[in-house]
């Protein structure tokens, strides 16, 4: 399965189009089989604006040069390919899942180098030393290689349970951190786990459900 979405705010339309359904309708559920695998592609615009300044407390007579006031303007393209795998699914419904990031790719548009891109499965590139912006797209891809976590979803798409893998947290970020914490997966997990509704439904039903959802990074 492949499925797309921006970060930002996500709106959910569904409607039930086919299918049978008895006169008084039918609940609709997540039905998950223990041992089934599937992949996720998550695709994430991300803008950055930035202000350019010559310094702090920069200005005539303090030895520093006078703010710049340039306006820096960043646009990234990141799509993440994750693995799902089904470990257990209880008599309730409720599935213990693992998700496992298997694969990065970035493309960045910086004011000073144009474009600069990384796929972590082309294992070749060579960065150049001097593009700072190409070696920090690199490393931020590189770092989240490999981060896994657990959560179990019921049958109408709730989350719960959700912790990091242990030994798959992956490596710390320039503030010490891990680049994907706790709140970051959730927020990932939640892009792609379509809420259902919990009314009966007949063909042709619709309903609407509204997700409001920070970047993770």
């Amino acid at each position: 399965m492949r499925y797309q979405h921006q970060v930002g705010l996500a709106w959910f339309l569904l409607c039930v189009a086919t299918g049978s359904f008895s006169a008084a309708g039918t609940t609709l559920t997540h039905q998950y089989k223990p041992g089934e695998t599937f992949t996720y592609e998550l695709i994430t615009d991300i803008s950055t604006t930035a202000t350019e300044t010559g310094g702090e407390g920069g200005g005539k007579g303090k030895g520093k040069p006078p703010a710049a006031g340039r306006q820096i303007d960043e646009n990234q393209i990141q799509v993440l390919t994750l693995l799902v795998s089904v470990e257990k699914v209880s008599d309730e419904g409720v599935a213990d899942l693992k998700l496992t990031i298997r694969r990065v790719r970035s493309a960045m548009d910086t004011p000073t180098n144009g474009r600069v891109s990384f796929d972590t499965e082309q294992t070749d590139t060579v960065i150049d030393s001097k593009n700072i912006p190409a070696q920090r797209n690199a490393e931020n891809c590189r770092q989240m290689l490999g981060i896994s976590w657990n959560l179990q979803i019921d049958r109408l798409g709730k989350i719960s349970g959700l912790k990091p893998t242990p030994g798959k947290e992956g490596k710390p970020g320039p503030n010490g951190q891990p680049l994907l914490g706790p709140d970051g997966m959730r927020e990932i997990s939640s892009q792609f786990f379509t809420p259902l509704t919990d009314m009966e439904v007949e063909s042709g039903t619709k309903w609407s459900r509204k997700s409001a959802t920070k970047t993770p990074y």
